[in-house]
């Protein structure tokens, strides 16, 4: 009898245990060739339906339940201007594999999110000015009830607008909008931010500006809205302009202050563990030093000084502070103190002598990677068009650069141009660097830019390192291989031949992954060696993708999707009939 007790115990056990496996949720992927949303099956590999769509559709959204997916139609596509007219949003009900609803929401649609309770969906359009063919429409807020899919209120900033922010509560919606130029002796508008509330359709308030606007980042708390004019760098004092931030009260839309950030203002960026606004800027078009601007409870701190020509700030691992990059230096500012540590020099004056200890980078600092094991950081040194053929390892007890080392094999072409295309859209720095480097150069007033978004930190795509950090491995764009390096002395272990414009470690971290056209390629970070994974027999790699649990890699191809083993390396199961799958549609993840 307790024998047979037992045995049901066991059962009922086993099958408790069964039923709380939640099963791998059905993968959806937008195929391009038919255009279509493709639902495959993670468990059998198999596609299970494909819910046809039309074209010129972007920002593509999964419900985080997994009932719906969400996307913006528009009425065209544009090689210069990207997607254009008419916004629609379509609701997908992914049970019943079918279109469900198509939302307008006004022209130039540019933004799909949810709020952060999850409880409400935001589209955001940006309006147009009037054509030949279409009268002017303005910006539009579209919130859409994620319960029930019905629009809960329409919101429109009676202007054309450049970009949205919601608290997460949705009890703010703030709408930037730009400077319009007036035509036909019609009066200009103004650049402005206006506040809404999710229960007035009217604004809460409306604030002008008579400079033009660039970005708007919202405090921790959530009470502040910082608001930066970046100015018009000129050698001219008469037309130069200074950035400004300008500091708006939350709860009123009221404005509170404004303060003077210096010349050419990089960015805003929200520091998360000081709930501080931080912005570099220089000193004045002509003065290339910089200083480190910062807002905390919407109050100015007295500003610090910085290298010359700034580039960027960021983060360590638990390290209790922020390095501020620039050209010439990198300083590190404690979270609560003055700095306390000398600057490490990164480009010395020309007539500076290198020493044996130190080293200058004859470039500009780009991607970086914390070692943590040896108080140390590595990073890509690039030239002024964002290429890079060098790594250095800086010593952060010592405050100098250790190590400078040429990556790649020399004497190899780089022959890949759409290759390095690619490289600059996943790594914005580039074009920074490439800009920057460019309008000083030439005197230019203003020059445009993109730089990293470092909350969180930044991606590595080129940089990487073993698990145990005693290895650096460096991706090197010419010559399309990778230059092992040794972190605590900078001795160059190999220069393995690998293909790809990205380096990520997968899985467990014992394996590095790149990839061409048609082949995914493995580093063994055990032994350092290459492993060849998969090559495609014909057709190409569009992208490649670990799965929800990390142990696998989805690869997208333009003819099948082919998953994985991360630490094998090995093909778990191929699924044909695709054409051009493009990308997976994720759950946004929780705040």
């Amino acid at each position: 009898m307790n024998n047979v007790l037992r045995r049901s115990s066991w059962f009922l056990l086993t099958c408790a245990l069964a039923l709380a496996v939640e099963p791998k949720r059905p993968l959806y992927v937008v195929n391009s060739k038919p255009l279509s949303i493709a639902i495959v099956d993670q468990e059998t590999f198999k596609k299970t339906g494909e819910i046809p769509i039309e074209k010129y559709a972007t920002n593509f959204v999964l419900a985080p339940d997994g009932r719906h997916l969400y996307f913006l139609r528009h009425a065209e596509y544009n090689l210069y201007f990207g997607y254009r007219g008419e916004a629609r949003l379509v609701v997908v009900d992914l049970n019943a594999q079918k279109v469900l609803k198509d939302i307008p929401c006004g022209r130039n649609g540019s933004k799909l999110e949810f709020s952060g309770d999850r409880k409400y969906l935001l589209c955001f359009s940006r309006g147009s000015e009037a054509t030949k063919k279409a009268k002017r429409e303005e910006a539009m807020v579209t919130v859409v009830n994620a319960a029930t899919n019905e629009v809960a209120a329409t919101l429109s900033a009676g202007r054309l607008a450049k970009g949205v922010l919601f608290s997460k509560d949705l009890s703010r919606i703030l709408v930037l909008s730009g400077r319009e130029v007036a035509k036909k002796g019609a009066k200009p508008s103004k650049a402005a931010v206006t506040v809404f509330t999710l229960d007035k359709e009217q604004p809460l308030a409306t604030t002008e500006f008579d400079q033009d606007l660039a970005q708007m980042v919202l405090s921790e708390d959530e009470k502040w809205l910082y608001v930066m004019d970046g100015g018009t760098p000129n050698k001219n004092p008469q037309k130069n302009h200074d950035g400004t931030v300008h500091v708006l009260d939350v709860t009123t839309g009221k404005l509170a202050g404004s303060h003077g950030v210096g010349s050419a203002p990089r960015n805003m960026i929200a520091d998360k563990n000081t709930a501080g606004i931080l912005v570099l800027a220089q000193n004045s078009v002509k003065d290339l030093h910089g200083k480190m601007y910062e807002f905390r409870g919407g109050q100015p701190v007295a500003p610090v000084e910085v290298g010359q020509n700034p580039l960027y700030l960021q983060r360590f691992g638990s390290l209790p502070g922020r390095f501020a990059v620039s050209h010439s230096d990198m300083r590190f500012f404690p979270d609560n103190g003055p700095a306390s540590t000398a600057p490490i020099a990164l480009n010395g004056a020309a007539t500076a002598a290198e020493t044996a200890d130190s080293k200058s980078l004859h470039g500009y600092p780009g991607e970086m990677l914390y070692f943590p094991e040896h108080n140390k950081v590595a990073t890509l040194v690039r030239n002024a068009r964002g290429e890079t053929s060098k790594v250095a390892i800086m010593n952060l007890a010592k405050n100098q650069v250790e190590h400078v080392i040429t990556t790649g094999r020399g004497g190899v072409k780089f022959g890949k141009v759409m290759g390095m295309v690619a490289l600059s859209v996943a790594m914005s720095a580039a074009s920074y660097y490439g800009g920057y480097y460019s309008a000083q150069a030439t005197g230019s007033p203003f020059f445009t830019y993109n730089v990293y978004a470092f909350t969180p930190a930044p991606v590595n795509v080129e940089l990487s390192s073993s698990p145990d950090g005693r290895f650096l491995y460096a991706l090197n764009t010419f010559s399309n291989d990778v230059t092992i390096v040794t972190i605590a002395d900078g001795a160059v272990v190999d220069k393995v031949p690998f293909g790809g414009h990205t380096l990520r470690r997968i899985g467990a971290g014992n394996r590095l992954l790149g990839y061409t056209g048609n082949q995914v390629n493995f580093i063994d970070t055990k032994e350092n060696k290459k492993v060849e994974a998969f090559k495609l027999a014909s057709g190409r790699i569009n992208d490649v993708e670990p799965d929800e649990a990390g142990n696998r890699l989805i690869a997208l191809t333009s003819k099948s999707l082919v998953f994985l083993d991360a630490e094998k390396g090995s093909v778990i199961s191929t699924v044909d009939w695709f054409g051009d799958a493009l990308f997976v549609v994720h759950a946004p993840k929780e705040p």
